[in-house]
C-alpha cells in the first residue's frame, strides 16, 4: 500500500540533472524479522523490527532539448511533495534510480516513469500553511 501519492516534486540527480515531477507514489516499510529462540516453547513465533527503507515511482515531463539521458543505477536526491502549496508533507533522501521507462512524446511532451528505491534515511517533515 502507498505511504502517500503526490503531484508534485522535484528530483535531483548527481549529474545535475533536475526533472519536474507530475505524480509520484510509494512505500516505506521495515522489515519484520522471525526472532524465535530454537529453545522456545510457547508455541509462538517472536518476532522483531528489522531494516526500514523505502522505494516507489515517479512521472515526470521530460525537456528532450535540454534533458540527459537518465540511466538505471543513477544516484541523487529525491524531494517529494504530497501537494503543491502548503501545507504538505515532503519526503526526502538520497534513491538510486531502480529502472526508467521512456515513452514516445505525445504533443511534444515527453514523459518518463522512474522507479527508486531510497538508500539511507528517509525525512519526513510537515510544512505547515
Amino acid at each position: 500500500m502507498p505511504f502517500e501519492v503526490g503531484y508534485d516534486g522535484q528530483v535531483i540527480w548527481a549529474a545535475g540533472y533536475t526533472a519536474e515531477v507530475k505524480q509520484w507514489g510509494g512505500d516505506i516499510s521495515a522489515d519484520v524479522l522471525d526472532g524465535t529462540s530454537f529453545d522456545n516453547d510457547s508455541g509462538f513465533r517472536e518476532k522483531k523490527l528489522g531494516l526500514e527503507g523505502g522505494a516507489g515511482s515517479l512521472e515526470c515531463n521530460l525537456d528532450p532539448t535540454i534533458a540527459p539521458p537518465m540511466p538505471a543505477r543513477t544516484a541523487g536526491i529525491l524531494t517529494l511533495k504530497t501537494q503543491k502549496d502548503a501545507p504538505y508533507i515532503e519526503y526526502k533522501g538520497s534513491a538510486y534510480l531502480s529502472a526508467v521507462h521512456p515513452v514516445a512524446p505525445v504533443e511534444g511532451i515527453v514523459t518518463v516513469t522512474v522507479d527508486f528505491e531510497f538508500t539511507g534515511k528517509i525525512e519526513a517533515n510537515l510544512v505547515p500553511a
